[in-house]
């Protein structure tokens, strides 16, 4: 882009034009980032979601319930499926005509739930059939072949190199990526030190001491947010050994593949704004200067 504005003239009547362009692209980027803070909101929705069910057990307390009461079998999965939704019983009845699908895939997800709980040394009353394992027995590493650093990457080039911070990424370059995923099969990447943690939906490599995982079995979303969390730091620093001890509960692949589905579009739409945020600031950085210095 810099050597094609380089080479452009344009007169001072279509610069106001111009300008112009640049306050709606602007507009629209705001746009961009209502669309991206909506979708935080439905991760966060996720988060809480994942802790109503995976660490306060609230479908299990459900059926749980209703059976204590003597109801039937039917009617504790529907107790359930009203938690899982958060709709009462006239809502479920219009969920299941208008959009059976999505009924049929709560429904699922709320049979899948245990009823009854078992107390567990350290962890109290857990889902029965649930078992608790360290975060090494759960995840699979990702080889990130080669390493790289500030000094061999370059400000601009194809394939981004992560950083240990918040900055995310350090430089590029133009060798094959150290992992390639998408959005449709993101991975889990680890900063030592730092401990920071998150989703990536692009192909990269990365500096020394960052990782990458996945779950062994489970679902990726489930064991992103089943993991994030534990890597709190001790006094300055934290390190990914420590964090693969930590122990959570896990419980059946099937569940964690149906809370997958349910989570996976909201996730992949903030990866989607990441990756458009990304490209509209890159855009707006390289061409503002030249409107306000009169390059262009």
């Amino acid at each position: 882009m810099t050597a094609l504005f380089s080479k452009i003239f344009i007169s001072p009547l279509y610069k106001g034009q111009i300008l112009c362009r640049s306050h709606q692209d602007c507009d629209n980027n705001a746009l961009t980032q209502q669309a991206f803070l909506n979708n935080l909101d439905q991760k966060l929705w996720s988060a809480a979601e994942f802790k109503s069910w995976f660490i306060d057990f609230d479908p299990v307390r459900a059926k749980a319930t209703a059976f204590a009461d003597s109801l039937s079998p039917a009617q504790a999965e529907r107790a359930a499926l009203s938690l899982i939704s958060s709709k009462n019983p006239a809502e479920l009845d219009r969920l299941r005509i208008d959009y059976p699908d999505q009924y049929q895939q709560l429904l699922a997800l709320a049979q899948a739930f245990p009823s009854e709980f078992e107390e567990v040394e350290g962890f109290g009353d857990v889902s029965r059939g649930w078992v608790v394992k360290k975060i090494e027995d759960v995840i699979k590493k990702i080889l990130v072949s080669k390493k790289y650093n500030q000094k061999t990457t370059f400000s601009e080039s194809l394939v981004p190199v992560l950083d240990q911070g918040k900055s995310d990424i350090i430089g590029y370059h133009n060798d094959k990526a150290g992992v390639k995923v998408s959005i449709e099969n993101p991975v889990i990447v680890f900063a030592n030190h730092t401990c920071y943690m998150r989703l990536i939906s692009y192909d990269f490599s990365a500096i020394q001491n960052v990782f990458a995982f996945r779950g062994e079995e489970t679902d990726i979303y489930w064991t992103y947010l089943a993991t994030y969390g534990k890597q709190g730091l001790t006094e300055y620093k934290g390190h990914f050994p420590d964090f693969l001890i930590k122990e959570i509960v896990v419980p059946s692949v099937e569940l964690t593949e149906l809370f997958g589905q349910v989570v996976k579009e909201s996730f992949s739409k903030i990866a989607i704004n990441d990756i458009e945020n990304s490209f509209l600031a890159k855009t707006r950085d390289e061409l503002l200067p030249k409107l306000l210095s009169g390059e262009v």
